[in-house]
């Protein structure tokens, strides 16, 4: 919502002349924003994909320890997914301060961090199940009808 309300204020008192970026600008006004399923922060979230496919409320473990030690391992080993992500926020903060998005190699760092990201941390489970992470809660609930989905 602060991004919204930032280019908003923008578009209102003049600083972008209603432009940003040389394209033209409308204020959007928003007072909710629901996003559902959404990884809004990888570097908070990730570890917690590896942890539920291993080590969930159902009792099931739907990924191998290795390939659950790999995950988190991925995570913080060096040139591993914090890294990516580090490198991709601090071109971000340099080069795209405004985050419009238009600067080639901090896009490039940022698809490179979200695409190792998920391969080789989030991505574990999809990887070896063929089920969709986000299906997965009722995926599990399928495979015994006792089981209780809180949401």
């Amino acid at each position: 919502m602060a991004h919204f309300e930032s280019q908003n204020r923008k578009v209102s008192n003049g600083t972008t002349n209603h432009t940003v970026d040389g394209l033209h600008a409308k204020r959007i006004n928003l007072d909710t924003l629901g996003l559902t399923n959404a990884c809004v922060d990888s570097q908070i979230e990730a570890q917690f994909y590896p942890h539920f496919a291993f080590n969930n409320t159902y009792g099931l473990q739907t990924i191998t320890e290795e390939l659950y030690l790999d995950s988190l391992n991925n995570l913080t080993k060096s040139g591993g997914c914090y890294d990516l992500i580090n490198e991709c926020r601090t071109l971000g903060t340099a080069s795209d301060s405004e985050q419009t998005g238009r600067n080639e190699t901090v896009n490039a760092a940022c698809a490179l961090a979200s695409t190792y990201c998920f391969a080789s941390v989030q991505g574990a489970y999809v990887a070896t199940s063929g089920v969709c992470f986000s299906l997965l809660p009722f995926w599990l609930r399928s495979l015994n009808s006792e089981l209780q989905l809180i949401t």
